[in-house]
């Protein structure tokens, strides 16, 4: 099925959205406190705009922040696993190392941030050039902004403390939203995220707006909905530290409570999943544009399925096409499982190199 054609309400936002994008690095600015787009998304932005019926609204290519968390709600607790999640405030930390300090909401502080890899040239393994050492001799308690103390555990008797800030150290992978011009073009949208293995992926202003009388209207402008690409799956949460109060409402300081070794291994789990999620990413974009060829070729996208087969053909060559046929789709079937495997399979291993930083 064709997808519909793209209302003018649509048309002139997209144009908006893409005026900005287009404007020089020092004069582009958007809502969050980093204030331009990531460096790691930015050939997926260009794909995707490039569609018709397609525009992204906001996006991050993947993070990992330490931060100390606010006062008294600053880290609010994500209901499906406990885990803790950023701040609302710092919902868009700067990509810089070290991070500037996010005082407001709470009066949480960024002490680290990076949207890219901890060490840069990491292999699959997450190690630097295949070697493990790399990770075990970076003193990740400094490039973090931590303190430590001469022991680690001195810092044990809180009871009559009162209120105890922590700080965390968490890695989220790479979110996307993307206006679309019809709820068809949402669709194709969500099954290729769904696909790629971002599982948490969804879609919202999927119903028609109601009139001024509580009437649905009907004209096809009247639903644009927003797909939110994401994957949970890939999240990494440790609290690593707790935090000491400065002199001034912005001058707090993290003080590590955890080991060394604690911190490397932390580091190179990190460095796996953002190769995960790059992978998944690219994935995605391929998977974007072989959906939006074949919706505008259809009868080139049928070729290897039958599409330009002749109007006649004797017994033994449509049994050796349909042979031919039902190999390509096996294969591609077979493509398929092996790819979702290979995700299972690092997830599980990440989940076992996780439950071995407690031990």
């Amino acid at each position: 099925m064709m997808l519909p054609p793209c209302p003018p309400r649509f048309a002139a936002k997209k144009a908006a959205i893409l005026a900005q994008l287009a404007q020089p690095e020092g004069e582009y600015a958007d809502a969050s406190p980093k204030g331009t787009v990531d460096e790691g998304v930015r050939p997926l932005l260009e794909a995707i705009n490039r569609l018709d019926g397609f525009v992204t609204s906001s996006s991050c290519a993947g993070r990992v922040a330490v931060f100390i968390e606010g006062r008294r709600g600053g880290v609010e607790m994500d209901a499906r696993d406990g885990s803790a999640t950023l701040p609302v405030p710092l919902a868009s930390p700067p990509t810089t190392v070290p991070a500037s300090t996010g005082g407001k909401g709470g009066g949480g502080t960024w002490l680290f941030v990076s949207h890219n890899p901890l060490l840069r040239d990491e292999g699959r393994n997450g190690s630097n050039h295949g070697t493990q050492g790399s990770y075990a001799d970076t003193d990740w308690a400094t490039v973090f902004g931590l303190e430590v103390g001469e022991d680690i555990n001195s810092d044990l008797s809180i009871e009559d403390e009162g209120e105890q800030r922590l700080v965390h150290l968490k890695f989220e992978p790479m979110i996307l939203h993307v206006l679309t011009a019809s709820l068809a073009h949402a669709q194709l949208l969500l099954r290729c995220a769904l696909a790629a293995g971002f599982r948490e992926s969804g879609a919202v202003s999927v119903a028609p707006n109601s009139g001024d009388l509580g009437t649905v209207t009907l004209d096809h402008e009247a639903t644009m909905p927003v797909v939110a690409v994401r994957s949970m799956g890939l999240g990494l949460a440790s609290v690593v530290g707790v935090g000491i109060e400065g002199s001034g409402p912005a001058s707090a300081r993290g003080q590590c409570i955890v080991s060394r070794g604690y911190l490397a291994r932390l580091a190179r789990v990190t460095d796996q999943r953002f190769v995960t999620n790059r992978e998944r990413t690219e994935r995605f974009r391929v998977a974007v544009a072989a959906a939006i060829e074949k919706e505008q070729n259809p009868q080139a996208s049928s070729r290897g399925s039958g599409g330009n087969k002749p109007s006649w053909e004797d017994a033994a060559t449509r049994k050796a096409r349909l042979r031919a046929e039902g190999l390509q789709r096996q294969a591609a079937l077979q493509r398929q499982i092996v790819e979702k495997a290979t995700d299972t399979q690092r997830e599980g291993a990440d989940a076992n190199e996780a439950l071995h930083l407690i031990e």
